[in-house]
């Protein structure tokens, strides 16, 4: 009788530990996708969808040819806004993706390549990696750390036309 107790004491902790690693992997793909969502939403300027992403305290740091600048929630929405009509709109491939969690706390890396077009409909092409930290809120999943870091400068694919 005392070994039934031991093997069923057992099972009961190899499924225990099998719930372990399925939320964490639930957890990782939930972070994924909402990064996709994130990606997806700046490429269509869907500022609804980006304002419910991003932490009331979200911050990018950007590298611009001038300088290395923090971006606020505000700022990030108010640039989107202001550049709807001229910001290229491109489309983010991700590789390479790896997802630490650290609790209710993911961070995401990448290499990431984004294509698409600029306002005059010219083909535009960049290549970097990122790094995004989420946090989940109320069973959400919220980026409030963006970093993204160009390995490569914007390109034109195609040579000019001679």
């Amino acid at each position: 009788m005392k070994w039934l107790a031991t093997a069923m004491l057992s099972v009961g902790m190899i499924a225990s530990l099998d719930g372990q690693g399925a939320a964490p992997a639930r957890a990782e793909a939930q972070v994924i996708a909402a990064s996709d969502a994130w990606a997806q939403a700046l490429q269509k300027n869907d500022i609804e969808t980006i304002e419910r992403l991003l932490t009331d305290d979200f911050m990018s740091i950007q590298q611009t040819p001038e300088a290395v600048v923090s971006i606020t929630k505000a700022a990030q929405i108010d640039a989107l806004k202001k550049t709807a009509a001229t910001r290229p709109r491109l489309e983010r491939q991700l590789s390479k993706s790896q997802v630490k969690m650290l609790g209710d706390v993911a961070i995401l890396t990448g290499a990431a390549t984004f294509k698409g077009t600029d306002a005059s409909g010219a083909a535009v092409s960049t290549q970097g990696v990122i790094m995004e930290v989420w946090v989940r809120q109320n069973g959400t999943w919220r980026l409030t750390h963006f970093q993204p870091v160009n390995v490569l400068r914007r390109v034109n694919p195609t040579p000019p036309a001679r």
